[in-house]
C-alpha cells in the first residue's frame, strides 16, 4: 500500500492536530497513515519491506529516536518532508512548547505558533492532493482555495 500522507506522532497533546490533520485528508481524498506508538514496529518494519510506503511526511514523531527510521526512510527515498527536522527543531522539544503554550501569559505566543502549523499544512497539503490528482502546483491551489486568490505568473 502506498499512502499519500504519513503522520508519525505520540504525544498526547496531538490528537486534536491530529483530528484536524485527518479531516482535512479526508475532505481531499488524501489517504493518511499514521503511526504511533502501538503500531511503531510493524509500520518501520513494513516501511522497510516495502509492503507499505508514503509520498509526503508530517513528522510529529520528532524528538523520540524510536521514530528517526521514519524520517530517515524519507529522506532516503527522496519523500516530500512537510517539516523537515533541520528546519523545525523549534517544535521538537514537546514538553517545553506545551508548557510555554500553557505558561506564558501572551496569548500571541499561541496565535503565532498555530498559525505556524495552519501555514505549513496550508502550503503543504494541495501539493499532497495535486500529486495524487496529477494537478499543477498551480492547478492545485486553485483548486484548493478557490479562484478568489491573486496567483503569480509563476508556478508556485
Amino acid at each position: 500500500m502506498r499512502y499519500d500522507l504519513c503522520l508519525p506522532w505520540y504525544w498526547e497533546y496531538d490528537d486534536i492536530f491530529v483530528e484536524m490533520v485527518e479531516r482535512a485528508c479526508i475532505e481531499q481524498g488524501i489517504s493518511l497513515w499514521q503511526i504511533k506508538p502501538d503500531n511503531l514496529l510493524e509500520s518501520i518494519t513494513a516501511l522497510y519491506k516495502g509492503t507499505t510506503t508514503f509520498k509526503t511526511l508530517l513528522d510529529r514523531g520528532q524528538g523520540e529516536l524510536v521514530f528517526k527510521p521514519i524520517s530517515c526512510w524519507a529522506q532516503e527515498h527522496s519523500a516530500k518532508r512537510i517539516n523537515p527536522c533541520e528546519l523545525s527543531a523549534w517544535s521538537e522539544d514537546k514538553t517545553t512548547m506545551h508548557y510555554l503554550r500553557h505558561s506564558l501569559s501572551n496569548p500571541s505566543f499561541q496565535k503565532s505558533t498555530w498559525r505556524r502549523w495552519v501555514k505549513i499544512l496550508s502550503s503543504s497539503l494541495p501539493m499532497v492532493a495535486a500529486e495524487r490528482a496529477s494537478l499543477s502546483a498551480r492547478q492545485a491551489w486553485i483548486k484548493f482555495y478557490g479562484r478568489a486568490w491573486n496567483f503569480p505568473s509563476k508556478s508556485i
